[in-house]
């Protein structure tokens, strides 16, 4: 589990995050406030993650612990102890994105 400094870091090092508050960010994408987990500074909640999820045309199924990649045509399996975990599929889509324009 994280704590709130690594959240934190976490949050700043993603390029998408223009702005950051406890329990808020800002989207640089589409310029709104995504609420963070009330009980936990800097973390989003699940329900944040899968509509993330379902946002991102890359991915369809969705499930809490696996999405079907439109890219690849695969499953990819997420965090299995944290529902819609987005980590596991941005570094999925970035490692698929390669391949696939190769």
């Amino acid at each position: 589990t994280k704590n709130v400094e690594q959240r934190l870091q976490e949050l700043q090092s993603d390029p998408r995050v223009s702005e950051i508050q406890p329990n808020q960010v800002l989207c640089g994408v589409c310029k709104q406030w995504i609420k963070l987990q009330v009980y936990r500074e800097y973390d989003t909640s699940p329900e944040e993650r899968r509509e993330e999820l379902e946002r991102d045309g890359r991915c369809e199924r969705i499930e809490p612990h696996q999405v079907f990649c439109k890219l690849c045509m695969r499953q990819v399996g997420l965090h299995v102890k944290k529902d819609y975990s987005l980590s596991i599929w941005y570094r999925h889509v970035k490692s698929c994105s390669n391949k696939v324009t190769k």
